[in-house]
């Protein structure tokens, strides 16, 4: 009941395109941190005002934690994703350090990141050097596993965790995008081996699954492949076999997995979200019930 209400919310951010505007504490993210601390932290970066929330679950002790970065959608907050993803629940479960920033406004006021060529809002803030700083804000309060950094994120959430997988693979280990593809014309050749797992609807009505034209304000256009395509080209990125096998399958939802990678895993899962809000876009509520929080940090903590 939680996730189809936070689902609907979703939706209608993505109709309306206005963040939340709701009143912020003092500004709380010096360091050290102790357990049990949401952090809300506001920098200024390459002269912008900037915000991210931190999370340090209960089970803290001074010792290294990993850390995932969850990014929001467009027209969505930080305030948003935190609600919905389910990171923070698992957070305490599992012992994780979660990181909620935030897009600035586009072209329309709608926030968006800039993941290179996408997308339709024209942001032009350096989002690749903000949330490389957030991270290092982060592990200057509370102590981090270096080799445990993961990104995952909704929709233009998810786009930007592929951007931070080409680009900062010397902070990120794996990311996990969710609801949409990889550009096909972005360069991307990370710094090491970067393991991913996406997670698609067939019926995503706002972001299809078989592949779509984003057009930017400047008139350009950006093509995204399919998501197994998608999927796909990171299998060739890190080397793996060109034929999957199939590795999860629960109800209408399946997984699988591109094998003999270098030093790296690339999975694609197809969940069943048909009937749900815009075709399954918002994919943490889906037919199957599945945990997409869940998923990722079991693929995230199995990496070689």
């Amino acid at each position: 009941m939680r996730r189809h209400l936070f689902g609907v919310i979703a939706f209608w951010i993505f109709v309306a395109g206005t963040a939340c505007d709701m009143p912020m504490p003092p500004n709380a993210c010096g360091g050290p941190l102790a357990a049990g601390t949401d952090a809300d932290c506001r920098i200024v970066f390459d002269g912008r005002a900037r915000e991210f929330f931190i999370h340090v679950p209960d089970s803290y002790t001074g010792s290294p934690l990993p850390l995932i970065l969850d990014l929001h959608g467009t027209g969505s907050s930080r305030e948003g994703q935190r609600d919905l993803s389910g990171w923070i629940e698992l957070s305490e479960r599992e012992g994780l350090i979660i990181v909620h920033p935030e897009a600035l406004p586009g072209i329309t006021g709608r926030t968006q990141w800039n993941a290179g060529d996408c997308c339709e809002e024209g942001q032009q803030a350096d989002d690749e050097g903000f949330l490389r700083e957030a991270v290092r804000i982060t592990r200057a309060a509370v102590e981090v596993d270096s080799a445990q950094i993961f990104a995952t994120g909704l929709s233009t959430g998810g786009v930007m965790s592929h951007f931070l997988g080409c680009r900062a693979a010397d902070v990120f280990s794996a990311i996990a995008p969710i609801s949409f593809q990889l550009s096909s014309t972005l360069t991307c050749e990370p710094a090491r081996p970067l393991s991913m797992i996406e997670f698609h609807a067939p019926t995503d009505r706002q972001r299809p699954a078989n592949g779509h034209v984003v057009t930017l304000p400047s008139g350009a256009r950006t093509r995204f492949p399919s998501a197994f395509d998608s999927a796909a080209r990171w299998g060739e990125i890190n080397g793996c076999a060109a034929q999957p096998r199939t590795s999860f399958a629960s109800g209408g939802s399946r997984c699988v997995e591109f094998p003999d990678c270098r030093r790296a895993r690339v999975m694609f899962c197809a969940i069943d979200g048909a009937g749900q809000v815009l075709g399954g876009h918002v994919l943490y509520d889906n037919n199957d019930s599945l945990d997409l929080a869940e998923i990722s940090w079991s693929f995230f903590e199995s990496i070689p």
